[in-house]
């Protein structure tokens, strides 16, 4: 009894140790992962003043919304958000239709060279997008879809044979509609995986009942694609959210995440004589925050739906 009482006292010890290092451990995660945004908090609403006397700046002694107001003033805050919001909408918008559709006729319609084109297609996830930004922007400035800028220029109705498309939400949005926006290459993997799993006896049974492809697809097949729908949705989200390198070179960073770079860039130029280190460092604090806000509220409501969706989606590991 007393070895079988000891071995007992042991498992119990070596148990409650147990969880005492696991508490440690996700308490070390969990300061990994919030200190940054428990440093905005802190700093963007601490008053600079005050923070220039205080050694201790984890709980503010003295909260204001100057960074704030600062913050906004300097990154042109409106102008930057409803920006960032048509292009952030309106693209993915665009590259939902136009990726679910290459992403059934790749899982769905036999075609010559379908194995060639779908290489391109996962080339365009391999390659990374500075490699083009050159043509892009070639493309952009001189903008002449399907030579038609140029004839009505030689008929003598228009002045200049083409268009420029820079600083303006088109140089977004028009790749979308083709599934060449951003990522394009792997919302079209991320649908053709999608799409090969559903049964082949969904469509046969809705071209018995007189459906043809398409009617088949926005009846029969989008309302059973939601999990992939939810996923390429939220990743186009994000990521044309904290797009800074395109929209800048093609958007002149009229976007929250180019303001953000400007708004480094003006401190770090007037640090001397217009901003001190103190209103550098809560400025900066709250242009972030106010980047990450709403990106932060988006996974807060639709982190469960995020996490099934990707799972769904088969896109795990």
């Amino acid at each position: 009894m007393t070895a079988d009482r000891a071995k007992i006292l042991g498992n119990k010890t070596a148990g409650i140790i147990l969880k005492i290092l696991r508490t440690f451990f996700i308490i070390g995660l969990c300061y990994i992962f919030l200190f940054p945004l428990y440093y905005f908090l802190v700093t963007a609403f601490q008053d600079p003043l005050t923070a220039r006397n205080h050694v201790v700046v984890w709980i503010p002694s003295h909260l204001t919304l100057d960074n704030i107001r600062l913050a906004m003033d300097l990154m042109n805050f409106q102008t930057a958000l409803v920006q960032t919001l048509m292009v952030t909408v309106f693209t993915t918008l665009g590259l939902l239709v136009s990726c679910s559709l290459a992403g059934y006729g790749f899982a769905r319609f036999e075609f010559r060279e379908k194995k060639l084109v779908f290489i391109f297609v996962i080339l365009m996830i391999i390659v990374p997008p500075q490699t083009i930004m050159i043509p892009s922007f070639i493309n952009f400035i001189n903008f002449d879809f399907l030579g038609i800028m140029r004839l009505t220029h030689w008929l003598g109705l228009t002045e200049n044979p083409s268009v420029s498309l820079l600083r303006n939400v088109w140089v977004f949005i028009l790749p979308s509609i083709f599934a060449m926006g951003i990522r394009a290459g792997l919302f079209i993997f991320i649908f053709r995986q999608f799409f090969t799993n559903l049964p082949k006896e969904l469509e046969e049974a809705a071209r018995i009942d007189g459906c043809g492809a398409i009617k088949t697809y926005f009846r029969v097949i989008v309302p059973l694609t939601g999990p992939a729908f939810i996923t390429v949705m939220l990743f186009s989200l994000v990521w044309h959210w904290n797009d800074s390198y395109v929209s800048g070179l093609l958007l002149d960073g009229q976007t929250m995440a180019g303001q953000l770079n400007r708004l480094f860039s003006t401190f770090t130029a007037n640090i001397a004589h217009v901003y001190n280190m103190m209103e550098m460092r809560g400025g900066l604090a709250a242009g972030s925050l106010l980047m990450i806000s709403p990106m932060l509220v988006l996974y807060i409501f639709l982190q469960r739906y995020f996490t099934e969706s990707i799972e769904r989606a088969g896109i795990v590991g």
